[in-house]
């Protein structure tokens, strides 16, 4: 529990301020000067300080530049010469009580930063995480998935909109929640919407909410998706899905914070923050007139782009690993991969990326018992149907897949042909072993990696 330094040169308010930090079991310490103030400062880590412009031997703001990093400032205006004034305000951590100071505007100051406080331990503990290949939900340690996780820790506390981008099954709405459990409102609601999924003819209802008798069929008042999210998050996949006109209207409660009812006459301030997800590349939705330029303008404020499992290989035995574990603790028995299993998830290009990979391994867990074959994979991620009995010479092609994806899979299966020997496999792809090593770097796959599947 943070202490507070009270550095207050009239003795009457001082006392006063004394009592009330007491009353919310607070320790505070009190001093008249500033010479006194900038020593406890050095001595003593302090989550806020009081102070005035008129200390015995100085002005407040002088004890500014002892003030350490995550400290909160509190001027609490009385008098004091306008330069001084002037000067405290360009100072980026100040707030200011008026004397008489209230006591609820100090326990409201006092549990803001209680809040500030919490929210840096959670990032502290989720950089932690991500050392470990784990971002909230995410799981990943790969180069590309370590870059998202920067900017989540990074985009997390901030107030402004999100746009993540993803192919689908990419893990979106799990990035939306690891922002909104980074953010000051994690104590608020957590709306998840999938514009997709909602009748054009019904989303401004859904969204905006309505008046009783408004329309056929209102029989009742409704709040809307903005409502039901006030003080927390509202996340809105796939906004491409999201009828144009809606856009507009969407765009003017992002300006105003101010949400319309269907039938109403008045508006209704909403505090919400928005995250929104699509599963298009925004610059084709835009030409394609499903996006909106100035809406998507003021989405990306901050962007995350999440990657395709495919250009992650590497964190597949991961993140089946973590799956098995999820549904060991749901179903109550343990099961491991065969190498070989491992080897075929590790092969497969997941065109429905994480997600394909938590139901493949939902599947075999039900299918095996204790140990994970090959045969207990659903058909689509071993495609036997596809080798007709000639495994080791032929390679399925997915109709659709790039060349990228299909030179990856040639190099990595005709490496483990050559029992993971990079120069047999280079004489027989037909270019240069250090090809082959500059193609596994791409793929973030390790010498071992590479050689064991």
């Amino acid at each position: 529990m943070s202490r507070i330094l009270i550095a207050i040169g009239d003795s009457g308010l001082q006392a006063d301020l004394a009592e009330m930090c007491e009353t919310l079991s607070r320790q505070a310490d009190c001093v008249d000067t500033v010479e006194e103030g900038v020593q406890r400062l050095k001595d003593q880590e302090y989550g806020l300080v009081l102070t005035d412009l008129c200390l015995r031997d100085g002005v407040g703001f002088e004890l500014f530049d002892a003030v350490r990093s995550g400290c909160k400032v509190a001027l609490v205006a009385t008098k004091g010469p306008l330069t001084a004034a002037q000067h405290v305000l360009e100072h980026p951590r100040l707030c200011f009580l008026s004397a008489p100071v209230a006591q609820a505007h100090l326990e409201a100051l006092v549990r803001e930063l209680d809040d500030a406080h919490g929210l840096q331990a959670r990032i502290r503990k989720w950089r932690k995480g991500i050392e470990s290949g784990r971002c909230g939900p995410l799981v990943g340690q790969s180069p590309v998935m370590q870059e998202v996780f920067r900017r989540l820790a990074l985009a997390g506390p901030r107030k402004a909109p999100v746009l993540i981008v993803g192919e689908s099954g990419s893990g979106k709405e799990l990035a939306a929640c690891a922002l909104h459990d980074l953010s000051p409102r994690r104590d608020g609601p957590f709306v998840a919407v999938n514009c997709g999924a909602i009748s054009p003819s019904l989303m401004e209802s859904e969204l905006f909410g309505h008046e009783r008798g408004s329309f056929t069929g209102a029989t009742g008042t409704h709040r809307g998706y903005f409502e039901q999210a006030d003080g927390g998050t509202l996340f809105l996949d796939e906004i491409t899905e999201m009828p144009a006109e809606l856009q507009v209207k969407l765009l003017r409660v992002l300006e105003t914070s101010r949400v319309l009812r269907i039938g109403a006459e008045e508006e209704r301030q909403v505090e919400v923050r928005i995250l929104a997800a699509t599963n298009r590349k925004p610059e084709e939705a835009i030409d394609e007139g499903k996006l909106r330029l100035d809406l998507y303008y003021r989405l990306k404020v901050l962007s995350v782009t999440l990657p395709p499992l495919r250009e992650r290989i590497g964190d597949v035995p991961l993140l089946a690993r973590c799956f098995l574990e999820e549904v060991t603790q749901r179903e109550g028995q343990a099961r491991e991969f065969s190498d070989e299993a491992m080897k075929a998830l590790e092969t497969h290009l997941w065109p429905g990326n994480v997600r394909e990979l938590r139901n493949a391994i939902y599947t075999a867990y039900l299918l095996s018992d204790g140990v994970i074959e090959v045969e207990h994979l659903p058909e689509t991620v071993t495609m036997e149907g596809m080798l007709n009995g000639e495994e080791d010479e032929r390679l399925p092609l997915r109709i659709g897949a790039t060349i990228k994806e299909m030179e990856r899979r040639l190099i990595l299966t005709t490496l483990r042909h050559m029992d993971g020997n990079k120069t047999r496999a280079a004489e027989l792809l037909g270019v240069s072993v250090k090809t082959v090593y500059n193609r596994l770097s791409e793929y973030d796959m390790t010498e071992t990696e590479s050689a064991t599947g």
